[in-house]
């Protein structure tokens, strides 16, 4: 029993100094409500127990360790009924993260949540037993101010009432895969230029890419929405101001993704070669919109040289383009023109991978069949190299994939892009389309539609 009072003393005791913090260690400062003047307060160095809510007795029962002694706002439970577009105000004296701790899911998240990053973190706390809280965060600078509107979409009054906590930032972690970074003062006129000048502008690089990170050095505009496979990658991020290229080498074998503002209407000459994604990433801040991303493929120790940015449609600039690097698995080159041939035939055309490219009939006599080895059960991507001798549109085809032993694995039908211009290659990307186990495999094409092709080469990823 005596343990018991000296513990309630202590946490009672706890609780009542949080209200009185030393003044050099706020980072949260002009805190007010629309809602409910004067019902919030700051409360500084956070830690198990503490009152979770200024209107309800109980305290934080679980805190993940990135919250321990933040400065956090404690907020009244019966805020969560407030409708006042602007429940929550305040400015940070540092760079800083914000986390909101939230209980509602779904289609009951307040809209003004929807440009955080959503972690893996929860809290739990007596005040809300049996409820899980998930954890947003956001990055935001010194000197910003941030409005936090009203608890949920719905209204509902079951769902308790978020939670606001503030800490210094960490630096993001540096980069993997990027090295010797430079922004140029203009554009780079062909992979062997020489090394180009800095910009005033500066570029950085930074890893474990996550929904909410800055896109810009200089610029409030963060990653909304990003494709899974993205995630955890390097960024390359430009001046939001640049117009010029960015220059680096990379440590292994990676894809870089290039994010274009997709109100450019005509891709800048120097991405010709690259290959359009069906993917987009959304951003919010001063340069909020959607960005469609196109890719390429580099070896390690390979030189990366990116052009200008863009333009829109009236001349005026776009939002300078981002860049994004990936860890790939090395590609397997299978040129056409080594592949086992029926009723098709080798041709020489200006560009191709090796010594020649294979000539395709479509028909159900001509085949291209590759031997392909894999190393691990899964997956794989398929990069089909291929243009044709005159433009054509979209041509149906068939992969057939036969094991070892010459069983038929599966069949996909596969749709090769229009060629409307038959002096440029284009790209087939597609997927196995299920898991294949390690072994070697026959990969047998044949084209179903009524037009030839010129195939270059399969890359097997």
């Amino acid at each position: 029993a005596v343990i018991s009072a000296i513990a309630i003393c202590v946490a009672s005791n706890r609780a009542a100094a949080a209200w009185h913090p030393a003044p050099n260690s706020a980072l949260v400062t002009g805190l007010t409500s629309d809602a409910l003047p004067g019902g919030f307060g700051v409360v500084h160095a956070l830690d198990t127990g503490d009152q979770t809510y200024r209107d309800v007795a109980d305290g934080f029962t679980a805190l993940p360790p990135e919250l321990l002694e933040a400065d956090w706002i404690r907020a009244p439970d019966r805020a969560r009924t407030a409708v006042a577009d602007r429940v929550l105000q305040f400015s940070v004296t540092r760079d800083a993260t914000v986390y909101v701790a939230h209980a509602a899911t779904g289609g009951a998240l307040p809209r003004w949540l929807s440009g955080w990053e959503r972690t893996k973190l929860i809290l739990a706390t007596n005040a809300a037993p049996g409820v899980s809280f998930a954890l947003f965060r956001q990055d935001v600078r010194a000197g910003s101010s941030l409005s936090l509107g009203r608890n949920t979409t719905t209204g509902d009054p079951s769902t308790p009432m978020y939670t606001v906590f503030v800490v210094p930032r960490r630096p993001a972690p540096p980069a993997q895969m990027v090295r010797d970074l430079t922004a140029a003062t203009a554009a780079p006129a062909s992979a062997a230029q020489a090394e180009p000048r800095p910009d005033r502008h500066g570029v950085r690089a930074t890893g474990d890419l996550q929904v909410g990170r800055e896109i810009y050095p200089d610029s409030d505009t963060r990653v909304a929405s990003l494709p899974a496979t993205l995630t955890d990658c390097d960024l390359v991020s430009p001046s939001s101001e640049g117009k010029r290229g960015i220059s680096f080498s990379v440590s292994a074998e990676v894809e870089v993704y290039v994010a274009l503002d997709s109100r450019i209407e005509q891709r800048p000459a120097w991405l010709a070669d690259w290959i359009v994604t069906r993917d987009t990433i959304m951003t919010t801040g001063t340069f909020s919109g959607r960005f469609v991303l196109v890719h390429h493929r580099f070896t390690p120790g390979q030189r990366v040289e990116l052009g200008a940015n863009g333009t829109l449609p009236s001349g005026a600039p776009a939002a300078m383009y981002f860049v994004i690097v990936r860890a790939v698995r090395p590609a397997l080159h299978l040129d056409a023109e080594d592949a086992s041939l029926r009723g098709a035939f080798v041709l020489n055309r200006a560009g191709n991978t090796g010594h020649g490219a294979v000539s395709l009939p479509a028909g159900a006599g001509h085949v291209i069949t590759w031997t392909v080895p894999v190393g691990v059960g899964d997956r794989y991507g398929l990069d089909f190299r291929f243009t044709a001798s005159t433009p054509c549109g979209p041509t149906p085809a068939r992969l057939t994939i036969v094991d070892a032993e010459g069983h038929v694995l599966r069949t996909d039908k596969l749709t090769f892009p229009a060629v409307p211009d038959s002096a440029r290659w284009t790209h087939l990307r597609t997927r196995t389309g299920s898991s294949i186990n390690a072994g070697t495999y026959e990969f047998r094409l044949t084209l179903t539609g009524p037009s030839p092709l010129i195939i270059d080469s399969l890359e097997v990823e």
